[in-house]
């Protein structure tokens, strides 16, 4: 098959620095590497992931603003029963995808 068509890319200097130290690790030239993982690797989408990732941010920043209160003596105690329950519904919705 002849290669006669050239494709450009724009990465930084330390993902060159990856991508050519991983080609030469599976012994393949850059391109041959290249074109290895774009043409025979699967790619999923997950549908609804989206909303799953917002939703952790979302605990996540209550969470660092609890942090912030108890560090500056404002609260004391934390109750994380809901914040378990919530995040056990965020676990089984995702491993139901």
């Amino acid at each position: 098959m002849s290669k006669d068509k050239v494709i450009t890319i724009r990465v930084s200097e330390q993902q060159k620095n990856r991508l050519i130290k991983k080609s030469k690790t599976a012994g393949l030239s850059l391109s041959e590497y290249l074109i290895n993982q774009g043409l025979d690797k699967q790619i999923i989408k997950i549908e609804g992931l989206n909303e799953f990732i917002t939703e952790l941010r979302r605990i996540g920043n209550n969470i660092n603003q609890l942090t912030y209160l108890a560090n500056s003596g404002r609260i004391y105690t934390v109750d994380f029963c809901e914040l378990k329950q919530e995040l056990g519904k965020i676990w089984s919705a995702i491993n139901n995808l």
